[in-house]
């Protein structure tokens, strides 16, 4: 790997890990944690995450699970948005939730019909909204699109 592969893939890990920490810092901040467990209490059920999400643009975001000691969360993503590759393929997804504010990453795999590359949401929602704007990066880290998502619980 080249020394410009190398710190491309460099700059976008901390890129990634600063947008994360400063959601997770903003997300954190309105928190309590119980002194004797150690359980974190999030302001919002996150258990009302678990379901499915549609997309303006007809993608489905399944929840699986969501672990409200953690937050923590585990689902499925399936592209529909017109124009795009890696459509109709339920692709792992993974992320954490604290109060109303979500994010989860999408690693698509490389096929015939998808280039490797991810996309990271970072957003909010309410009992039947989600808001999430999002960066698809190639496999080098670079950032090759960006915009915005709302999701409606289905």
């Amino acid at each position: 790997m080249n020394e410009v592969a190398l710190n491309k893939i460099k700059t976008f890990f901390l890129f990634t890990f600063l947008a994360f920490s400063l959601t997770m810092l903003t997300a954190c901040a309105g928190q309590k944690d119980d002194i004797k467990t150690g359980a974190r209490s999030h302001a919002w059920n996150s258990s009302s995450l678990v379901g499915t999400w549609k997309n303006d643009k007809n993608s489905i975001f399944q929840i699986l699970s969501v672990n409200n000691s953690t937050g923590d969360l585990t689902g499925a993503y399936t592209n529909y948005a017109a124009g795009t590759s890696c459509q109709g393929v339920a692709y792992l997804a993974t992320g954490y939730t604290a109060g109303s504010y979500i994010t989860f990453t999408v690693d698509w795999l490389q096929s015939a019909t998808c280039t490797a590359s991810s996309t990271v949401w970072n957003g909010s929602y309410t009992k039947t909204t989600m808001t999430a704007p999002w960066t698809l990066y190639n496999a080098n880290g670079g950032i090759i699109k960006s915009g915005t998502d709302v999701f409606t619980k289905q």
